[in-house]
């Protein structure tokens, strides 16, 4: 159970950093290129899904129209999808950076060319513009490595720093509290009234 904590909160980390990758490159791209990244077309299209099959007035698959959500329903999608992935990546035998790498880019091969085409959510990548596919396999590649190397911290940290055992306040002897409070002789200097 903890792997799997470690590994969303891994995830979580991870997909700010591929967040924050994405949203530079995306300056980058042409004027024609500049519309909506998929977690934004993703949510929603989603969204528009929704409505459709509450209303009942769509038979054809839903336009991917951005406007349907907003900008905060897309960042916490893309988070919390990047959570649940990082989870299902702490579940591996192997966790370096090398796997993540290669993990990221299953994920963005199993999302752009797999599910999320085949629920009619998203055009296939291969439609999509090359430079926008550079820029998501660029920023899965940041999510993939960066998930390693936080997933490796972490589970560090749960064995060493964050599973040290200090000694407890309650264990103090009388001696070092009076020592700290300016009242005791230092251990280093011996009592002179003793040595009388």
């Amino acid at each position: 159970m903890a792997r799997l904590l470690f590994g969303a909160l891994a995830g979580v980390a991870a997909t700010a950093a591929m967040t924050l990758t994405m949203n530079r490159l995306f300056k980058s791209l042409t004027d024609e290129d500049r519309y909506a990244l998929p977690p934004r077309e993703l949510v929603g299209a989603a969204a528009h899904g929704l409505a459709h099959e509450e209303t009942d007035q769509s038979e054809g698959p839903p336009s991917g129209d951005p406007k349907a959500s907003s900008s905060t329903q897309a960042i916490a999608a893309h988070f919390a999808f990047g959570a649940a992935t990082g989870a299902l990546f702490a579940a591996q035998p192997r966790r370096d950076v090398a796997t993540g790498t290669l993990y990221a880019l299953g994920v963005w091969s199993a999302s752009y060319l797999g599910w999320a085409p085949a629920s009619r959510l998203l055009r296939l990548a291969t439609q999509h513009p090359a430079k926008r596919n550079e820029l998501m396999l660029g920023a899965h590649v940041v999510w993939g490595s960066t998930l390693a190397l936080v997933l490796t911290g972490i589970e560090g940290a749960a064995r060493n720093s964050f599973a040290a055992r200090g000694r407890p306040l309650a264990d103090e002897t009388p001696r070092q509290n009076r020592r700290l409070e300016g009242r005791g002789p230092s251990p280093a200097q011996p009592n002179r009234s003793s040595a009388r």
